[in-house]
């Protein structure tokens, strides 16, 4: 499964005290989402340069744009929000990291 329907969104939970959730359009980066829901996640470049964005994917599946830090070829579970698009509902984790 590599594209999902341009008018799908996703539900994205973070695996933290506070419970927070948020919904990610097909077309939208993680991070994007995130900020648009005001919810608050670690970044910093927000272009895929930097890696303070980096979080676990501990459920679902994601596609990775092509940047700098995806080329890295990180772990198979590893996601920087800021070049990672949702193709199912996902939770994410930034303490194990």
């Amino acid at each position: 499964m590599n594209e999902a329907p341009a008018s799908a969104a996703f539900r994205i939970r973070l695996l933290r005290p506070d419970g927070a959730s948020f919904l990610c359009a097909a077309n939208q980066t993680l991070l994007d989402a995130a900020l648009q829901s005001r919810v608050a996640v670690p970044y910093g470049c927000g272009v895929g340069r930097c890696t303070a964005c980096r979080a676990r994917a501990v459920e679902g599946s994601f596609k990775r744009l092509d940047t700098l830090v995806n080329k890295r070829a990180p772990a198979p579970d590893v996601v920087y929000p800021c070049c990672t698009k949702p193709l199912s509902d996902m939770a994410l984790s930034y303490a194990e990291v």
